[in-house]
C-alpha cells in the first residue's frame, strides 16, 4: 500500500512539473510522458504511450528536427534543441537511456517553455541597441543640423545678392517672389536650383526633428488618460490618413481603467500604425483598433484581431493588468525576420525615399517611456497585429 502511494504521489509530482518529460525506445515510441507544456510540442496525456514521435510530432520542420535529434541520442550522445510550435519556444535536452550493461535502450527528452525569457532577452538586446543609436543620432542631428542651417542660409544669401526673394519651398514646387537684377532666363534658372537645394535642406532638417524626437531628448508627459477617448479623437486623422480603400473599424470596450501614457504620443503612435497598415495594403483592406482590460489571473490567451478564426498566444512579459489596445490590419503581413526587425531604428522594407524607418522605431519608444509593452504578431499573406499593453492607474475611466 506504501508502494502505491508511493507511486501514486511520484506520478502526481510528474504530472506537475514546469517542463515536459518523455521517454522513447529504440524504435522511438513513446514509453512514457509527463509535466506541464507536453500538449504544446504535441505528446500530452498518456494516450500516446506507444505511438511513435512522428505519429505524435506531425510531419512539419521543428518536428522533423527533433526526430532528428532524438536519433542522434541513440548513438550516445547528449543534445539540445531550441524548436519553436505553435508561437512558443522550447529549449529540449535530449539524453541517451542507457541499461545496466552500458547499451542505449531510448531516450528521455526534458522541454523546458523559454518562450518570456527569450522575448526578456531581445527586449534587452533591444532596449541596449535603442540607446546606443539614441545617443547617436543625438550626436548626429546636432552637427547636421548645424550644416543644414549654413546652406539654408546660403542659399537665402545667393537670392538676396541677385535681387530675389524665396518663400518657403513646399513638394508641389518653389515658390519665389521679388524682383531679379539677372535677366529673365537666368533668374528663373538660379531660383529652381537654389530652391531645390532650400527644400532638401529643409526635408533633411526635418529629419533630425524626427531623431531628435527618437532619441528621447523630446521627454514624454505621462498623464492619467482615457484610452478610448484618445482613440475617438484620434478616428477622423486616421480615416483621412487611410483613404477611401481602407474601412476603418472600432471595437473599444466601455468603462476600462485609465491608463499611463503621454496623449500626444498615443495619437502620434495610433497615426504611425495606421501609416504602417495603410502601406501593408495598397490594394485596400481593413483596419480594426479594439481594447480591452487584460488581466494575468483571468486571462490566459488573447484573441488574435484577424479572419482565420485562430487564437493567440501574445502575452506582455510582465505579468500584470494592462488595458489592451490593439492595433490589426489585413494587409501583406510579415515573415519572421522582417517582425523580429521592425522596431529597430531606419529598419524599412520600404523603397528607398518613402519612409526613414524610424515611425515604428517610435512606437516602441513610446510604450518604453510609460511603463508599457508592445509586441507584434504577423504572418505572410494574413496581416499583422500590433498589441500595445498600457500600464493601469487607479481610479476607472469616467
Amino acid at each position: 500500500m506504501d508502494k502505491v502511494s508511493s507511486q501514486e504521489g511520484l506520478q502526481i509530482l510528474f504530472e506537475q512539473l514546469p517542463m515536459a518529460v518523455w521517454a522513447v525506445d529504440r524504435e522511438l515510441r513513446v514509453t512514457g510522458s509527463g509535466g506541464a507544456n507536453l500538449s504544446g510540442l504535441g505528446l500530452s496525456t498518456s494516450r500516446v504511450v506507444g505511438m511513435t514521435l512522428a505519429s505524435c510530432l506531425g510531419n512539419d520542420d521543428p518536428a522533423q528536427a527533433l526526430i532528428a535529434a532524438h536519433r542522434e541520442a541513440l548513438t550516445g550522445t547528449s543534445g539540445r534543441i531550441e524548436i519553436e510550435r505553435g508561437g512558443r519556444v522550447y529549449l529540449t535536452h535530449l539524453e541517451p537511456m542507457r541499461h545496466p550493461s552500458g547499451s542505449v535502450r531510448g531516450v528521455v527528452g526534458l522541454a523546458e517553455d523559454v518562450t518570456i525569457r527569450k522575448r526578456i532577452d531581445s527586449q534587452i538586446q533591444q532596449e541596449q541597441k535603442m540607446d546606443a543609436i539614441g545617443r547617436l543620432s543625438t550626436r548626429v542631428s546636432h552637427d547636421f543640423n548645424t550644416y543644414l542651417t549654413v546652406i539654408t542660409g546660403f542659399c537665402d544669401l545667393v537670392l538676396a545678392a541677385l535681387g530675389l526673394t524665396a518663400s518657403l519651398p513646399t513638394d508641389e514646387g518653389v515658390g519665389l517672389k521679388g524682383k531679379s537684377s539677372v535677366t529673365p532666363d537666368h533668374g528663373e534658372s538660379i531660383r529652381t536650383y537654389v530652391g531645390e537645394i532650400r527644400n532638401a535642406a529643409d526635408k533633411a532638417s526635418d529629419l533630425t526633428r524626427q531623431l531628435l524626437s527618437f532619441s528621447r531628448q523630446q521627454t514624454s508627459q505621462s498623464e492619467n488618460v482615457d484610452l478610448n477617448s484618445l482613440i475617438h479623437e484620434s478616428r477622423e486623422p486616421i480615416r483621412q490618413l487611410l483613404g477611401s480603400g481602407i474601412e476603418l473599424a472600432l471595437d473599444l470596450k466601455p468603462h476600462l481603467p485609465r491608463v499611463n501614457a503621454d496623449p500626444s504620443s498615443v495619437q502620434r503612435t495610433l497615426l504611425d500604425l495606421a501609416e504602417n497598415a495603410r502601406d501593408a495594403m495598397p490594394d485596400g483592406g481593413r483596419l480594426s483598433i479594439s481594447t480591452a482590460a487584460w488581466d494575468p489571473a483571468s486571462t490566459r490567451r488573447l484573441p488574435k484581431e484577424s479572419q482565420d478564426g485562430e487564437v493567440s498566444s501574445v502575452q506582455p512579459i510582465h505579468s500584470r493588468p494592462y488595458v489592451r489596445l490593439a492595433v490589426a490590419d489585413t494587409g501583406c503581413g510579415m515573415d519572421s525576420v522582417t517582425s523580429s526587425r521592425i522596431f529597430e531604428p531606419f529598419f524599412t522594407t520600404k523603397s528607398r525615399g518613402k519612409c526613414a524607418g524610424i515611425n515604428l522605431a517610435r512606437v516602441y519608444t513610446h510604450m518604453q517611456q510609460c511603463g508599457g509593452e508592445v509586441v507584434v504578431e504577423s504572418q505572410q499573406g494574413h496581416g499583422s497585429v500590433f498589441h500595445l499593453f498600457f500600464s493601469i492607474r487607479s481610479e476607472p475611466a469616467s
